[in-house]
């Protein structure tokens, strides 16, 4: 067999995204707050870009293209006046152990008590209960079972109202004396009986309690106003604040979309670049450098104003479809396709999918995301309804059932004829879990 080195030719068709198409991209599925943070790199990574605030507007046509940065902090003269107003911004706050440490710390014990709380404290996990067995604290700390015992119930005393318990059953005990509830039923009941009424055997424990059904009725309603779940996190929990990109406003009795021009900054380019452009005594290498930059800002300024329309395009779409949805609610939501609105546009379904995922529309009804509004369809005699309206009626179907004798799946499918609405029972029973609502037999009650 021989073998050698062979130079060939080979033609490959390849599509490459330039830098410019990149942007465009990225910019359609920008958030406000991204978008800001992007204009403000472009500020700083291009020489012909100057800022506008929405309270201040520097006069960056006195400045040359070297002192620019000069000018705009010599321009802030409000930033001592601003530093206690962020500090005050940035207190951290209470993570869910400081606080406990707090509330311990406000018992003013002795101080062998306090430590050792203080170490009960360090073992409460994220579910709120203590990880750890007596008898091991006790020989890990050299604690006397007494002291210990005595320490762990007033860890428990602690809000909220059955944090430092064992388990499930003391978790609730505790909760009962805390409101003043408890009865030698209702303690039976909670800690030697949570099985069986999980469990809905509810002849059961009556015989072997010796009450009658309607004393049980009457100790799970208190039952089921205690808390059984407590979490406890590492963090204290961010707010997260969400600004809508378009609102749906009443004008002269009709609804319309309103972008929000929520931009903290406005970028532009003083006509002091574009008068050196003109200018003879400047050299050719500093008008290509200048000529590049704005070229790069222009195509900036129009991807933000693309962005822009296509939302309005989009949300103007909505509006149309949905009108009955923001004026009546989720039953009267349509079936919608981010395709049909993509062909009603002339628009490709993936920049239909950049806009509306992560912006918000802000509608009589409350604040949704844009690609809420976008779901398959359940084919019906009148109108093609959205397997949201479709839910929210299995919804309402089940609110209003009688919780002695609950729906069944085809029960609910044979309600939902009466709107012609014709789905099998597993759709039903698949709608119906996505709604994380439990099967007829676990939603009854006594």
């Amino acid at each position: 067999m021989h073998m050698g080195y062979e130079l060939q030719q080979n033609q490959k068709l390849t599509q490459k995204l330039s830098h410019k198409m990149v942007q465009a991209i990225n910019v359609l599925q920008m958030t406000t707050e991204a978008l800001d943070h992007y204009m403000m790199e472009a500020y700083v990574n291009n020489p012909v870009l100057d800022i506008q605030h929405k309270d201040h507007l520097p006069d960056w046509d006195r400045y040359s293209l070297h002192n620019k940065t000069k000018a705009y902090i010599k321009d802030d003269n409000n930033w001592d006046d601003k530093k206690d107003d962020r500090k005050i911004a940035s207190v951290k706050a209470h993570t869910a152990v400081e606080d406990l440490l707090i509330q311990w710390h406000a018992k003013e014990l002795h101080k062998d008590m306090e430590y050792i709380g203080e170490r009960l404290i360090a073992h409460i996990n994220n579910k709120g209960y203590l990880d750890i067995e007596p008898d091991e604290f006790s020989e890990q700390y050299q604690v006397s079972v007494n002291k210990l015992k005595e320490t762990i119930e007033k860890v428990q005393e602690l809000e909220p109202a059955g944090i430092g318990s064992f388990n499930l059953s003391q978790r609730l005990l505790i909760q009962l004396r805390r409101h003043h509830w408890s009865t030698p039923i209702l303690e039976k009941l909670v800690v030697d009986y949570l099985d069986e009424l999980g469990h809905k055997k509810w002849h059961l424990v009556c015989k072997k309690l010796g009450i009658t059904m309607e004393q049980l009725k009457a100790c799970m309603t208190i039952i089921q106003k205690l808390n059984p779940i407590i979490h406890v996190e590492d963090n204290p929990v961010e707010t997260l604040y969400i600004k809508p990109q378009v609102k749906i406003v009443t004008i002269h009795g009709q609804l319309k979309v309103e972008y929000i021009e929520d931009h903290t900054l406005t970028l532009f380019i003083p006509s002091y670049y574009q008068g050196l452009l003109t200018d003879s005594q400047i050299d050719d290498a500093t008008k290509t450098y200048l000529k590049h930059h704005m070229d790069n800002a222009a195509w900036l300024f129009r991807n933000i104003e693309e962005r822009k329309q296509n939302i309005i395009k989009i949300a103007s779409c909505i509006l149309e479809k949905q009108m009955d949805f923001i004026k009546y609610g989720e039953v009267y939501m349509r079936r919608m396709t981010q395709k049909e609105v993509a062909d009603a546009l002339d628009l490709s379904i993936s920049t239909v999918s950049r806009i509306v995922n992560g912006k918000y529309m802000e509608t009589p009804r409350g604040m949704y995301e844009m690609k809420y509004f976008f779901s398959s369809g359940i084919e019906g005699n009148q109108d093609e309804l959205s397997a949201i309206a479709v839910k929210s009626k299995i919804s309402e179907l089940i609110e209003e059932e009688d919780k002695r004798r609950p729906l069944s799946d085809e029960k609910i499918k044979s309600c939902l004829k009466k709107w012609d609405i014709h789905i099998s029972r597993r759709t039903v029973a698949k709608y119906r879990m996505s709604l994380g609502l439990l099967n007829a037999s676990n939603r009854k009650e006594l």
